[in-house]
């Protein structure tokens, strides 16, 4: 793991007091947390993140795309997950900093 990867493993695992629980539980099993860029979200979670961008709640966004807010919540927390991010709020700069190259 490189030295990004160990920082953001000990911050997700011991510094953060708002993790997924995706996040809590890898680390109680002392595995690493995997950051991903936005490039390795999936079409849906793409898609989903873009129309959180655009402030639309989780039942508009089922809404639009024909499924369940339930649904919309899954996609969510994988995506919180896979940006290393916190909140909605949090998706949404992570996406604005990918759009920025950065």
């Amino acid at each position: 793991m490189n030295t990004y990867g160990r920082v953001m493993t000990a911050f997700l695992c011991n510094g953060s007091s708002r993790r997924s629980r995706e996040h809590a539980i890898l680390c109680r099993a002392g595995r690493p947390v995997k950051i991903a860029p936005p490039g390795e979200l999936t079409r849906r979670e793409f898609e989903i993140a873009r129309l959180i961008d655009t402030g639309m709640t989780n039942r508009e966004i089922a809404k639009h795309l024909h499924v369940s807010h339930k649904t919309v919540e899954v996609h969510l927390s994988r995506i919180l997950a896979k940006l290393g991010v916190p909140t909605r709020s949090a998706v949404e700069s992570a996406l604005a900093r990918a759009d920025n190259g950065g």
